[in-house]
């Protein structure tokens, strides 16, 4: 797919998986986290192909794709979070997005 942010799509079928390494200002540590960023036409076309759709992966769903709304709404998700102790702030996180260590505390 190439660089997000400079990438559009030649139609409105768009499915694909956008990692995220998220971390705290001033520290150099981060976590994986992901989410599918999809127009409905791209489900469908997934359904159409009968190709495996994950159940339970989080889904940003995009009536039209555009890079700049991708980017908005997770930094506006951020940004809602309030920063508390480190584990809180992760299962924040885990709300909207899945966590690389979702599980394993």
């Amino acid at each position: 797919m190439g660089e997000p942010w400079i990438w559009e799509p030649e139609d409105n079928l768009v499915y694909y998986l956008l990692e995220m390494n998220i971390g705290f200002v001033g520290n150099e540590a981060s976590d994986i986290y992901t989410i599918i960023v999809a127009t409905p036409e791209g489900i469908m076309a997934l359904k159409e192909k009968k190709q495996f759709i994950p159940e339970i992966q989080k889904i940003l769903l995009l009536n039209s794709y555009v890079w700049s709304d991708v980017r908005n709404i997770i930094e506006d998700k951020l940004s809602s979070i309030k920063q508390k102790h480190e584990f809180s702030v992760s299962d924040e996180l885990a709300n909207c997005f899945n966590w690389e260590f979702y599980g394993m505390r």
